[in-house]
């Protein structure tokens, strides 16, 4: 049986494509013909028993032909122009073999009253209606069969899997990492009305509205990084400049400190750092697990004495052994923001070029004006941190003067579009230079991820120019970094044939290629991208293609806008106070990481084939 089932299954090859994914399955065995081939059959069948209890000299009526007309219009439609393509609907196998059935009846019912109208036809074949009937069906398998177009399960890949929670155990903790050398105490004001005074009370007010609450603990970032604080002392910081007494900024041990759980022993209650530490060495006690969240606040300055760095990174502040732990704890799964803000500030800052404090007061001055501090926020757990720091910042807003409030963000984890509606087409989407020999299909806001494109088959055809239009749906951690015209201009892009996988002989298929200026920035956020479909000079029946047309960060080239104005390269003057030494380099260097170079900001699919 299984021989004659695969004999008749190859016999049915010449009539039908017999896809897969367009086919009835009964277990493990396809059906002979696909799901609107089957129709079809099915409605000839059903029609072939009725028309031996007709009379097929009875005359019939006007209005019924027209509604057995009707009747072939549903395969028409999507057969040739596709529901898909044509109204945006979606198409299925049972729709396919609902349309098949249709056809028959109303293909065979006017193939019929035909009959009555013509005597002699009635005399010829209505002794041979099995045969007209058969005649019919292989007429109707060549049209349900022509060039279908591609759907979305054909040529669209699976999405990447959401960022989820991790499965490690943490504690339900906030730390805090206060750098406490001695020039962070400019940030500070006895009223504690600065920006970075406002800026410490918001990591710990803010924190009683997530959920679950979290507990906030404050640790000193000096030569050592010192033992846990309560909450209670980084309410104290951000007014009390006594805090800020140390000699260096040992950011590397801050970083190294994250990944250590915490002492299982009572929070020590609010001292002096000096004490703090006694009572940190005299208790030692098991650790727990790492805290869920971590926060590093410091100007970024390298202040430490350059003969503690060593070339293993095991101590100091050296720029480059910061990008090392960074680098180790997104190696782990981790995920990272770096916030930058500007505060108030008086009245010296420490110059690492000249190894001296340099004069810098910010009194008289604008927000763009004032000295920069950062905040750098890490998780084991990356969903947790991105809700963490979108609360984070909400909360920062409420709390502080809209107008005083620079606030920037350079995401190193966090995604820079939203899901699906990241691969999405503006309505309208397609402009042509010659709508004749190119047209496109509408675009539908409920599934824009497909776009059709419908070029005329002509021999030596030269390249027609047409454009397409996107909008992409930043997330506010990417608007944080900066505008939609500046984070388009961070995008390369990539246009791929995706479908069919394997070139089918005989076939001939439309090539797309990107202009080499593929994209120009419109003012409000969407962008313009150029390219250019031509059929070649080949041999073969023309049939549809698909490309996914891909663009990612290019972190190769150059972080985020904010961060190079935000640098300096010489820091010996007091005009440099508000800015960093060299964070170009830091945060460049970071941003250059397999997370984000690697996932995918715009994805969106393009198929062609002919008019």
């Amino acid at each position: 049986m299984s021989e004659v089932y695969a004999k008749l299954f190859w016999l049915m090859h010449f009539f039908c494509h017999q896809r897969p994914e367009r086919s009835f399955h009964y277990g493990d065995i396809q059906w002979l013909v696909c799901a609107r081939c089957s129709g079809t059959v099915i409605g000839a069948l059903l029609m072939g028993t009725l028309f031996l209890r007709m009379t097929a000299r009875q005359h019939p009526s006007l209005r019924k032909g027209f509604l057995y007309a009707l009747l072939t219009l549903p395969l028409i439609g999507d057969g040739f122009g596709g529901f898909s393509y044509t109204f945006s609907l979606p198409t299925g196998n049972s729709l396919r073999f609902l349309t098949g059935i249709c056809f028959s009846i109303g293909a065979i019912m006017l193939f019929i009253f035909s009959l009555a109208y013509v005597d002699l036809a009635i005399q010829r074949f209505s002794k041979s209606w099995l045969s007209a009937l058969v005649i019919l069906s292989l007429v109707t398998f060549f049209i349900s069969c022509a060039a279908p177009v591609p759907g979305r399960k054909e040529i669209v890949k699976p999405p990447d899997p959401p960022i989820s929670h991790v499965s490690i155990e943490t504690t339900n903790d906030l730390i805090v990492y206060l750098d406490t050398s001695s020039p962070m105490k400019g940030y500070v004001q006895t009223d504690g009305q600065s920006i970075f005074s406002r800026t410490l009370r918001t990591l710990r007010e803010f924190s009683t509205t997530l959920s679950p609450p979290v507990r906030v603990q404050m640790r000193t970032v000096a030569t050592t990084v010192g033992p846990f604080l309560s909450q209670v002392a980084l309410a104290e910081a951000s007014t009390n400049q006594s805090y800020y007494t140390g000699t260096e900024s040992n950011l590397v041990a801050a970083f190294a400190s994250f990944p250590q759980g915490l002492s299982t022993a009572a929070t020590a209650p609010s001292v002096t750092p000096a004490v703090a530490e006694a009572i940190h060495a005299a208790t030692q006690v098991p650790a727990a697990p790492p805290a869920r969240f971590h926060v590093l606040v410091t100007d970024g300055v390298q202040y430490a004495n350059r003969t503690t760095v060593d070339q293993s990174c095991a101590a100091g502040a050296d720029q480059f052994c910061v990008q090392e732990k960074i680098f180790q704890l997104l190696g782990q799964g981790w995920g990272g923001v770096v916030i930058g803000l500007r505060s108030q500030f008086c009245c010296a800052f420490f110059s690492e070029k000249s190894q001296r404090p340099v004069p810098f007061d910010t009194r008289g001055r604008t927000p763009k004006d004032f000295r920069p501090f950062y905040l750098y926020i890490f998780s084991p757990d990356q969903a947790a941190l991105h809700q963490f720091v979108t609360r984070f910042k909400e909360s920062l807003r409420r709390a502080t003067d809209a107008d005083t409030l620079l606030l920037r963000e350079l995401s190193l984890t966090a995604p820079y579009a939203e899901g699906e509606m990241a691969r999405a087409f503006k309505n309208e989407a397609v402009q042509a230079g010659d709508k004749v020999r190119l047209r496109a299909g509408r675009v539908d806001e409920s599934d824009p991820l497909l776009l059709s494109l419908r070029l005329q088959v002509e021999n030596n055809a030269s390249e027609v120019p047409f454009t397409v239009a996107l909008k992409v749906p930043w997330t506010q951690h990417a608007l944080d970094s900066g505008s939609a015209e500046e984070l388009a201009k961070l995008l390369h892009w990539k246009l791929e044939a995706v479908f069919p996988k394997t070139p089918q002989p005989g076939k001939r298929y439309a090539d797309l290629r990107l202009a080499p200026a593929a994209v120009q920035p419109q003012g409000d956020g969407s962008l313009l991208i150029h390219a250019t479909a031509q059929w070649p000079n080949a041999a073969g029946e023309p049939d549809w293609r698909a490309y996914r047309l891909t663009a990612f960060l290019n972190t190769e080239a150059e972080a985020p806008p904010w961060v190079r104005e935000w640098s300096v390269e010489d820091d010996r003057t007091s005009p440099s106070g508000n800015r960093t030494l060299d964070l170009l380099i830091s945060l460049l260097g970071v941003w250059r990481n397999d997370t984000i170079k690697n996932r995918a900001v715009v994805e969106t699919y393009l198929r062609i084939g002919p008019q």
